[in-house]
């Protein structure tokens, strides 16, 4: 073989090596400038985008790796916006029985302090009963006191018509 088509074989092989090596170095390129867009848009929050792996190299497996990690953060958003829902349902029931309770206080407060006001009204009530039981034992007292007093005159009187009937017996007699 000759040095001529040795080097046409040599520089052959050379081209070919670069386009091989130019071709599978775009091909990677691509791939990683995917799987980068890819992460980005996840790292903005965008979980709804459609992520599919082709190959099964390390790029293959990074790109299932962020479809796995795409799909469970979205499962994980979704159950935090549930508890997120039944969260504020709780509180809006909570707020609803504190409200019913702080009517309810209210309600036992106006009560009570009916309440208060009745039996302040009793007391006074009583305390007038008790003002007037006080003038009724007077009134009673001196009225048994004029009783007594109006029995003792009467007897007195008695014995006196007794005394005027005997004179005038008397009288009547000598006449």
């Amino acid at each position: 073989m000759n040095w001529g088509s040795f080097a046409s074989v040599m520089v052959a092989s050379v081209l070919i090596s670069m386009a091989v090596v130019r071709a599978l170095t775009k091909a990677l390129n691509e791939s990683l400038e995917t799987a980068v867009a890819v992460a980005g848009r996840v790292t903005e929050g965008d979980l709804t985008l459609s992520i599919e792996s082709v190959s099964n190299n390390e790029i293959g497996k990074l790109m299932s790796a962020l479809k796995q990690m795409t799909e469970r953060l979205s499962l994980l958003i979704s159950g935090a916006q549930r508890s997120g829902v039944l969260v504020t349902r709780s509180a809006t029931q909570i707020a609803e029985s504190g409200r019913q309770l702080e009517g309810g206080m209210r309600e036992q407060v106006a009560a009570t302090t009916q309440t208060a006001a009745t039996a302040s009204q009793i007391a006074a009530t009583a305390k007038e009963l008790a003002v007037t039981m006080e003038e009724v034992t007077d009134v009673s007292q001196s009225t048994t006191a004029a009783a007594a007093n109006s029995q003792s005159n009467l007897s007195q009187m008695e014995a006196n018509i007794r005394q005027l009937m005997e004179a005038t017996e008397e009288i009547a007699i000598r006449l």
